[in-house]
């Protein structure tokens, strides 16, 4: 049993599960006959984890239901950035740096990235082990797209003219494709969207400028839609207000080898996030979720909002606590629709906020250490950027893993 804030858990109770056979015991037969195997009558039953690590202000990771602080040089903060490989190998980044996770210790890496660069966007693939990366000035004017291979080793950054063959683009969002074949790049040149799509199995490139006829339409996040195909977010400005949208484009034609037709042929539907119409209405975050069929999108009005799409509705997530119009959803990220974290900053309270999904719904919750001491206290301040979030080893409900029942822990 874990404890977390005020409230005290099981993580993901309601996605209990037995895993394989049952364990077996053997009877012993004295005319030496080959002994029966009889089903254990009370087998373990395992439940579905979460770990996650959470980078800003601070440094959390979460593991058996606990968030812990990390030891990290403060100097490298705040870290806008995260994305781990696997859960002993992770990156973060930061004002002209990039950061590994290895065996407990984070430690700069050598990236040459110019220090008045922030590391804004990562993302990393546990099937491939690429680190793809965007690094961005303050003022948007100047940027890298960063690239760590499978072998480990970091490739020169790239500029802008080499990536999108014009210098003056603002790189804004990165994701993989499908089965982490290639990667999809969001870019901004004025207000026109430009998407750069590149293969990973040395077959070329293929570039996009994609054209919107609607001037006032300007693109903010990369996503993709419960089918794979891609989601595209951002604010239409309209009578002095911004209205978010979602624009699903297919990625077949996309990523077909003749793809300079019109863009509106790419366009499969265009949504208006239903939030209620204020000056700085926007979507800046999309999570797809393939296997449950929805993606949540993550929008801002006079605070931030998460919303749940499916079939073709938004439905607006009831969130607890009280929210002013600085409340910040900065990063959020899911291993199911009913189990992740999102993090950001809790304005009423002016601290660090952690907005927990599990199967009892949303809940506001103040971390705890092995001690039940708070981690994070009203008045500190201190914001989260980003979180990155996968599913840990299965456990028993009193919180050993596969590995320690077998090996006979109590």
């Amino acid at each position: 049993m874990h404890r977390i804030g005020t409230i005290t858990i099981f993580l993901i109770a309601a996605m209990v599960f037995a895993l394989g056979a049952c364990d077996t015991v053997v009877e012993e037969k004295k005319d030496g006959s080959k002994p029966e195997e009889v089903a254990d009558p009370d087998p373990p039953t395992y439940i579905k984890t979460m770990e996650a690590v959470a980078v800003g202000d601070r440094v959390y990771r979460f593991e058996r239901g606990l968030w812990t602080e990390q030891e990290i040089d403060e100097s490298y903060l705040p870290l806008r950035s995260v994305a781990f490989v696997n859960p002993n190998l992770g990156f973060a980044g930061g004002q002209g740096v990039v950061l590994k996770y290895r065996d407990g210790l984070w430690q700069p890496e050598t990236v040459a990235i110019p220090p008045h660069l922030m590391v804004k966007r990562m993302i990393a693939s546990p099937m491939t082990g690429d680190v793809w990366a965007i690094a961005v000035s303050e003022d948007g004017t100047d940027s890298r797209i960063l690239h760590r291979g499978p072998s480990g080793a970091w490739e020169a950054p790239s500029t802008m003219l080499e990536v999108f063959g014009a210098p003056d683009v603002e790189p804004l969002d990165v994701i993989f494709l499908q089965d982490d074949s290639g990667i999809g790049l969001l870019g901004r040149q004025d207000k026109d969207a430009i998407f750069h799509w590149r293969k990973m199995n040395g077959e070329g490139e293929n570039l996009i400028y994609a054209y919107d006829p609607d001037s006032w339409r300007t693109f903010e996040c990369l996503g993709r839609t419960p089918e794979g195909n891609l989601a595209a977010g951002g604010y239409l400005n309209r009578n002095l207000n911004n209205q978010g949208f979602v624009r699903f484009l297919d990625i077949n034609k996309l990523l077909s080898e003749d793809n300079s037709g019109d863009p509106k042929d790419f366009l499969l539907y265009d949504f208006s996030v239903p939030m209620a119409e204020c000056p700085e209405e926007t979507v800046n975050q999309i999570i797809a979720l393939p296997e449950d069929g929805v993606s949540y999108v993550v929008g801002r009005c006079s605070r931030d909002e998460i919303y749940m799409y499916q079939a073709g509705v938004f439905e607006k997530i009831d969130l607890p606590g009280t929210r002013g119009p600085d409340y910040d959803i900065a990063g959020a990220d899911f291993i199911d629709r009913y189990t992740g974290w999102a993090v950001g900053y809790q304005d009423e309270k002016d601290r660090t906020l952690f907005l927990l999904r599990d199967a009892n719904g949303w809940q506001s919750v103040i971390p705890v250490d092995a001690d039940n001491a708070p981690l994070i206290a009203d008045g500190n301040g201190e914001h989260l950027y980003a979180v990155d979030v996968w599913e840990g080893p299965e456990q028993t409900v009193d919180g050993r893993t596969r590995d320690e029942v077998e090996a006979g822990v109590e």
